[in-house]
């Protein structure tokens, strides 16, 4: 994949969540977008980056987001997978509401990735993901009857449940299962 593919990917992906949950976009979302799109522009890449988020905005659809989850789990590092699912959770507190469409798209794409959170990671994203996981555990601790393992299961199912009936961005998965 080409350096400029991949940018054109993660601005798809940024803007799948600034743009394409609420068809809004707050001024701090596009300046965040703006900036980390910036930083993993190639150093021969001329394009303005204004340009390149006005025409994916005109342009978004969710399939278009589906291949660019699918472009970038073939092309990022584990690493950069990480650092970009920090930025989508930097993107979502920039307006200073963190909606629960927004973790579930964000939970997605760390789903579709293939990442789990490691006991030492940092940062919103992985934060947002353990309160996810805290969450799940009390409300299946909390129903009569249930055993241990049904609690496991149920955590991890709230972990790949992704994106709740109507949302935007629908998993990679789910989009081969119809091909």
């Amino acid at each position: 994949m080409t350096q400029d593919a991949r940018l054109d990917d993660l601005a798809v992906l940024y803007l799948g969540l600034a743009h394409g949950i609420d068809h809004r976009m707050h001024f701090n979302q596009f300046t965040r977008i703006a900036a980390q799109l910036e930083r993993w522009r190639h150093p021969g890449d001329r394009r303005d980056i204004v340009k390149l988020v006005d025409d994916i905005v005109r342009e978004h659809d969710a399939i278009r987001v589906i291949a660019a989850v699918e472009n970038l789990r073939r092309s990022l590092s584990d690493r950069e997978k990480r650092a970009v699912l920090e930025e989508l959770s930097e993107i979502a507190l920039a307006d200073r509401r963190f909606l629960k469409v927004e973790a579930e798209y964000i939970g997605r794409v760390a789903y579709d990735w293939e990442l789990q959170p490691a006991p030492d990671d940092q940062g919103a994203f992985w934060t947002v993901i353990r309160a996810r996981n805290a969450e799940a555990a009390r409300a299946a601790a909390s129903s009569p009857g249930v055993g241990k393992r049904r609690c496991v299961r149920q955590v991890r199912q709230s972990w790949v449940s992704g994106p709740s009936v109507g949302s935007k961005a629908p998993s990679v998965a789910s989009a081969r299962r119809r091909e």
